[in-house]
């Protein structure tokens, strides 16, 4: 994570990130109170995505619809907090 998307200086820069993703997090999780669909940050659109963590769940046995492999997965990046 780069400096701009980090909250505050806090304790250390493991930190500084767990803070600035919690943000992120709480910001999607707000969307979807509100009854918003969360929007990522990141897609793979117009191509196609392959859902690793569907591979991986497959990979170890598990079942898994088909359609999850090609399912986009929720990316978010943290913002640059905006100075008191």
């Amino acid at each position: 994570m780069t400096a701009e998307g980090k909250p505050e200086p806090v304790g250390g820069a493991d930190h500084a990130d767990a803070v600035a993703a919690a943000r992120r997090l709480q910001e999607l999780l707000d969307d979807r109170a509100a009854g918003d669909a969360p929007v990522g940050d990141v897609t793979c659109a117009p191509h196609v995505p392959l859902n690793l963590a569907a591979v991986t769940m497959l990979h170890a046995g598990l079942r898994v619809d088909p359609g999850e492999l090609r399912q986009d997965v929720l990316v978010a990046k943290a913002r640059p907090v905006a100075a008191p």
